[in-house]
């Protein structure tokens, strides 16, 4: 591999005998990117506004998803499924479990200790309803 990413694979078989390649070690750059979605999520989570509309955000395990699988074996009605953000989000929830384990086997912490603090901040917060009074 060396000093370089070239984002060489290595293939996850599946339930049913569909695979999944995915990278064998994320890069600098997708190291970062998943960073900063932590630090974003954490705004967003943290915020003391009430957001009364749908926010649509990426989150992480989202994008390690996106970032990692490569290529995949999934077809639809004859014809190859792409991998984008639609079909990622139709990935049955134990694949995706399964890809993201195996994702992180390959890149142990590559965050530093710091993101996963954030990482565990950001799952411990609490969801507060607004009372009867505020509305």
């Amino acid at each position: 591999m060396g000093r370089l990413n070239w984002d060489e694979t290595d293939r996850i078989t599946l339930e049913g005998g569909e695979w999944v390649d995915i990278k064998q070690r994320m890069s600098h750059r997708d190291v970062q990117r998943l960073a900063m979605s932590y630090t974003q999520l954490g705004e967003i989570v943290g915020t003391d506004r009430v957001i009364s509309r749908r926010v649509d955000v990426e989150t992480p395990t989202e994008l390690l998803l996106r970032l990692n699988i490569m290529a995949w074996s999934f077809i639809y009605k004859g014809e190859p499924v792409p991998i984008n953000e639609e079909t990622l989000g139709r990935l049955d929830p134990d694949d995706a479990r399964l890809i993201e384990e195996e994702v992180n086997k390959r890149n142990p912490n590559p965050f530093g200790l710091e993101i996963q603090k954030m990482k565990a901040s950001i799952s411990g917060l609490k969801v507060s309803k607004r009372s009867k009074e505020s509305k």
